[in-house]
């Protein structure tokens, strides 16, 4: 870019066209192929396991902030806050492939919903290690790098 004018060469404007077009047909191609294609595998060594994860439509992560939210009157006015430990659990519950907390199997033997599954199953720390990663794949690893900054 020239310094006295501020605009690019025409080499610097192909580069960054290339630049822009790049960037859009990796979007593209993701939003076709959908998130399915997006997995990472956790160990868990307290538990000895591999879990496989994947990333969480905006539609799950919407879902699972609402779920987390206790309601409660305080002093006479509805209050709402968010439950961590639950929020955790259904992030892991959304975003885990194997293991399935949704099976029937896996809950019927461990509570009837899957989230009470992964209350059962995972250790308080396994279930914050393994929601982290699941955030992070779905994109969310600055706002989780700012929330540990805050606490």
């Amino acid at each position: 870019m020239s310094d006295s004018d501020n605009t690019m060469t025409h080499d610097e404007a192909g580069a960054a066209a290339a630049t822009l077009q790049s960037n859009l047909h990796k979007l593209f191609t993701r939003a076709k192929d959908g998130l399915t294609s997006l997995r990472k595998e956790i160990y868990l060594g307290q538990a000895g396991i591999t879990a496989t994860i994947r990333p969480l439509s905006i539609d799950e992560f919407d879902e699972a902030n609402q779920r987390a939210m206790k309601r409660t009157i305080v002093n006479g006015s509805p209050v709402q806050e968010m439950s961590a430990e639950r929020y955790s659990a259904i992030i892991c519950s959304y975003g885990t492939v194997d293991p399935d907390f949704n099976s029937t199997e896996v809950r019927t033997a461990f509570g009837g919903s899957p989230i009470d599954a992964v209350m059962k199953l995972l250790l308080p720390g396994e279930r914050q290690r393994l929601s982290e990663e699941i955030l992070r794949l779905s994109g969310f690893e600055d706002s989780i790098r700012e929330e540990v900054k805050k606490s």
